[in-house]
């Protein structure tokens, strides 16, 4: 085993005074691509970072920076970034956030360069493909089903969510936990979904009308309430569920439950941890107790991995009473999350401290590993059927089929119709499927380019840290093992078939996989090596451009939904941008009336000249875009808080559009630049493709803290003309 801590990757303070060692800020959470090419990390810094895996697995490739280490830097949430989890699919990405929302993220090949506003550089770029508010507090942990048939998420308003996998729909709304709901996973088989809580309980629903099958809460009645999540995960061969935060000995033992399938009962513990068992992860593969026998339930058993907040990582083997190996002390707090490669032989681990470490096995390492046909073939003697798609979606392409939609669905609008059985708009058939689940016809724009790839840019090298100058990792090729582990077994040959080489992207968010292959099964990868110098600038994606290959290999594009006629310009894809413009008139209402504070009188004697009131509080404003003909900036404040938004329309069609934390009070716009100012005193600057940087109140007030937030706004806010004048600057 081979135990890496790359120290380039972080999650920076940008208010940290030193440029040459940034503060370190907590990662919360870590998964892997299904195709292992990248890893995606959320933080307390609120963003959402995509790393190549090549550099940490790879000395050679993380001395020349081939391909970059920082891959894109996400910054749509506005709170710390508590779960990113990839779909299997490898077309979405999702992510869950302390702003009460769910994020999914898409392939925007258009959208790599400079990330406005910073030195960092986006060598590919992921556009917001939907915002899923519903949730009201944290977003603590999020999971897709098997197949990506659903989405489900989990916060601290002790609700679970289950979205749509397809269209994105909200179907349903579970809230019979007692208290935070820190964890969830979905049963490989597709029959079950479990959830876990600071009410001291696990509860398995059924995903056929989502109602509780069994509450598991022996193993719990002594846990701490004080740990930061509650993350469990579910056996491949669907027999266990791994719960952590468990405790035995009356509280004084920590453990994680181990949970049987049917009977729902723990009497399996995983005991060594000296403090709370914070995190608990399967390896996706199954194993053979006897690798020449066949595959039964006698003959199978599991990897499981644990981090806790004794600051160690153990992994187990589940015929084994002893854990394979105990990493002690790895980092300096506790552990946050954990996630294996697709291939099973690498595992990633991120802490509270900031760092993220990756332990690399060889084949031989693990034994008796099984490849995924294997698992696939032992679920089917469950006879679960799963239920229909939507009509007319997949995330796959089917040869021949003209009529599928993998187009973004449009964001979610506000309803004010009374709420169904499901917990939101819209009916519900006996299967509790939502049937209000829309399918937007939409039609897929056709790239003119044959070959895209998310290459570096090098005019803008030394920008960013995906061009910083290697650092060293601390590389250690031995770790502390609690009992030797055998060398018996290689991994099927097969699973060394796929590499990191080039294959052409053929379109952002388009699976265009054979039938043949399941999107819930992607190829293993192989893991490159001290010795691979194959190293290239690009990282493509399996799952979005493996099948656009012919069997030459030489990039030849097949036939798909791609290849529509459409005589609209190609775009890049925002948040938004399917939005048609309503017709209706417009009714503009005062919020808050016009107000006159004392702060005109104390911005003065501080000795500033020109000094502003506070303006009305409307539901609706608008500038027209300078130079730009019949473009338009909106802002629009609910009455009731809930929602901000600016939009910018050209004409009847949304370009993009951005969800803001604190109402709007004024708007500016050039052909350049435009500029909305808020009411808790903070700018958002935007470009005309919609990037944003937000310029914090303190930056152009020079105040500090000697005045409120309202204060401020009242001797500083920008009018019309100031915002003009600025921009052009």
């Amino acid at each position: 085993m081979k135990f890496t801590k790359p120290s380039w990757v972080m999650h920076k303070d940008l208010s940290s005074k030193s440029d040459a060692s940034p503060k370190r800020l907590s990662i919360f959470s870590v998964h892997v691509h299904p195709d292992g090419s990248r890893i995606a990390t959320g933080g307390l810094d609120a963003k959402v970072r995509i790393w190549s895996t090549k550099p940490i697995l790879n000395a050679a490739s993380e001395a020349s920076n081939k391909p970059p280490k920082s891959l894109c830097t996400l910054t749509m949430h506005t709170g710390p970034v508590l779960c990113v989890r990839w779909a299997h699919s490898g077309r979405w990405l999702a992510s869950g956030s302390d702003d009460e929302i769910v994020m999914i993220w898409d392939l925007d090949p258009m959208a790599k360069g400079k990330v406005w506003g910073s030195d960092e550089v986006n060598v590919e770029g992921w556009k917001p493909l939907k915002r899923l508010p519903g949730h009201e507090s944290d977003v603590t942990d999020i999971a897709w089903s098997p197949g990506d048939r659903y989405l489900a998420s989990v916060g601290l308003d002790s609700q679970i969510l289950i979205w749509c996998g397809y269209t994105l729909e909200r179907l349903r709304k579970i809230d019979q936990h007692q208290g935070f709901v820190k964890g969830v996973c979905w049963d490989p088989v597709g029959e079950f979904l479990a959830t876990q809580s600071d009410d001291r309980s696990v509860k398995i629903w059924r995903t056929t009308d989502w109602q509780l099958e069994a509450e598991v809460v022996k193993p719990f009645e002594d846990s701490p309430g004080s740990t930061f999540f509650r993350r469990l995960s579910w056996s491949p061969d669907g027999a266990h569920i791994t719960a952590s935060n468990a405790t035995n000995n009356k509280g004084f033992v920590f453990i994680a439950a181990v949970i049987a399938r049917n009977s729902w009962t723990s009497e399996i513990s995983l005991v060594g941890h000296e403090n709370t068992v914070e995190v608990a992860a399967y390896n996706p593969h199954i194993f053979l107790r006897n690798p020449s026998a066949p595959v039964v339930t006698s003959n199978i058993c599991s990897v499981v991995a644990l981090g806790a907040d004794d600051r160690s990582v153990s992994v187990w083997q589940t015929k084994s009473a002893r854990p394979l190996i105990v990493a002690k002390e790895v980092f300096e707090r506790q552990i946050m999350d954990l996630s294996w490669s697709w291939d099973g032989l690498t595992l990633y681990a991120v802490s509270s401290d900031g760092t993220l470490a990756a332990f690399s096995f060889d084949p031989e390492e693990l034994e008796g590993i099984a490849p995924h046909s294997a698992q696939q073939q032992y679920l089917q003697k469950f006879g679960f059927v799963p239920p229909p798609l939507p009509e007319g979606y997949s995330h796959t392409v089917v040869q021949g089929r003209s009529d599928q939609r993998i187009t973004p669905p449009p964001s979610p609008t506000p309803s004010h119709a009374p709420q169904n059985v499901n917990g939101f708009d819209g009916s519900v058939d006996v299967n509790g499927v939502d049937g209000g689940e829309k399918i937007n016809k939409l039609v897929a724009k056709r790239k003119t380019a044959k070959r895209v790839q998310p290459t570096f840019i090098g005019s803008l090298g030394g920008a960013g840290p995906s061009s910083a100058a290697a650092v060293p990792s601390a590389a250690v090729t031995s770790a502390s093992f609690a009992e030797p582990i055998p060398t018996t077994m290689s991994l099927p040959p097969h699973s060394h078939g796929h590499s990191h080489s080039t294959s052409p992207l053929i379109g952002p968010g388009m699976a265009a996989s054979p039938p043949e292959i399941s999107p819930f099964s992607p190829p293993l990868v192989r893991r490159p090596s001290e010795t691979d110098v194959s190293m290239h600038m690009d990282v493509p994606i399996d799952a979005i451009d493996s099948a656009g290959m012919d069997g030459s290999g030489k990039g030849k594009r097949k036939s798909s939904a791609l290849d529509l006629p459409d005589e609209r310009p190609t775009k890049a894809r925002t948040l938004g941008g399917d939005r048609v413009r309503e017709n209706k008139p417009v009714v503009v209402k005062e919020i808050r009336a016009r107000e006159v504070s004392t702060a005109v009188g104390a911005a003065a004697s501080l000795g500033r000249l020109t000094v502003f009131e506070v303006p009305p509080l409307l539901t609706y404003l608008n500038v027209r875009v300078g130079d730009m003909g019949d473009d338009v900036l909106e802002g629009k404040n609910a009455e009731d808080s809930s929602v901000t938004e600016v939009v910018y329309l050209a004409g009847k069609q949304t370009q993009w559009l951005d969800f803001l934390p604190s109402p709007v009070i004024t708007l500016a716009a050039t052909g350049c630049f435009c500029a909305v100012g808020m009411l808790d005193g903070n700018l958002n600057v935007y470009s005309p493709t919609g990037r944003s940087m937000k310029i914090d109140a303190d930056a152009y007030t020079g105040l500090g803290n000697k005045l409120s937030v309202r204060q401020q706004i009242v001797a500083y806010r920008f009018d019309i003309d100031w915002n003009a004048l600025l921009l052009e600057r």
